[in-house]
């Protein structure tokens, strides 16, 4: 049961900083970072090198996922108390 918790909790932090990180490469590298399409795969976040594809949103990303990865922050920080709280309850 809590190794579930953890799991959960951890890809909640990781979910969070993969979209922040988004956030912050976009601006340095806007041709490799983004939401992507292409005829086989649609791609969110880092496009390998040399693959081709069309960018759907553009910069629009950067709020996007500041905005995603702040209220998955906060979910995670609200479960996390939530597991806290039914811990100490046992």
């Amino acid at each position: 049961m809590y190794g579930v918790n953890a799991i959960i909790l951890l890809f909640g932090c990781l979910l969070s900083a993969a979209l922040v990180a988004i956030a912050v490469m976009k601006p340095f590298t806007p041709e490799q970072v983004g939401v992507w399409v292409s005829a086989d795969r649609h791609t969110v976040g880092f496009l390998p090198a040399g693959e081709r594809a069309h960018e759907l949103v553009g910069f629009t990303i950067i709020p996007l996922a500041l905005l995603a990865g702040v209220i998955c922050i906060i979910a995670t920080h609200h479960a996390f108390r939530w597991v806290l709280r039914f811990v100490r309850t046992l």
